[in-house]
């Protein structure tokens, strides 16, 4: 009476099998998504915190002859520290966002690098520049995070490839 539980087969795909690799281009998309995706929650983060710590040094000064007043008031250390903190705010998730997708590219980009995860932080910033130029006006400034994105998504895309060689073998 009691019939016994069916098995279902399990289907493991051999190296024949497996799906064709992506050609290693589309991994910058990839990358250029993921940086998306890093970069603007933590830029968000950042601009809370930089908020918080501008209002612990301004109070409640709304005009800016106010805000002058209160930035003349402060002593070198509290100015030295804004300037570290607002610093911080911009760079900081730019480079974790720049790393974090380069490594990305590198690590399950099969046949991606170096080259391809630079090439997604390169797109990233030409996107993002592009908009912020749209808005705010075309300065050499829009090109700063480039000398911060591209070569730090280029290691972590050697990082990446490393990690991947490590865990599957050389020749993945």
């Amino acid at each position: 009476m009691a019939e016994s539980k069916r098995k279902l087969p399990v289907f493991k795909p051999t190296e024949d099998e497996d799906e064709e690799a992506r050609p290693p281009w589309q991994w910058a998309g990839f990358g250029t998504a993921a940086m998306f995706g890093i970069w603007l929650p933590l830029a968000y983060l950042a601009e809370a915190l930089k908020a918080r710590a501008l209002a612990a040094s301004f109070g409640d000064s709304k005009t800016p002859e106010e805000i002058a007043a209160a930035y003349q008031s402060l002593d070198a250390w509290e100015v030295r520290r804004l300037k570290v903190v607002v610093l911080l705010s911009l760079i900081v998730p730019l480079a974790s966002a720049a790393f974090g997708g380069g490594y990305l590219v590198g690590r399950w980009g099969k046949g991606a690098g170096p080259r391809e995860a630079a090439l997604a932080a390169l797109m990233t910033m030409l996107i993002a520049g592009g908009l912020t130029c749209a808005q705010a006006g075309a300065t050499w400034q829009a090109l700063i995070p480039l000398v911060v994105a591209v070569p730090l998504a280029a290691f972590g895309g050697a990082i990446g490839v490393r990690r991947r060689a490590r865990v599957h073998g050389p020749n993945a």
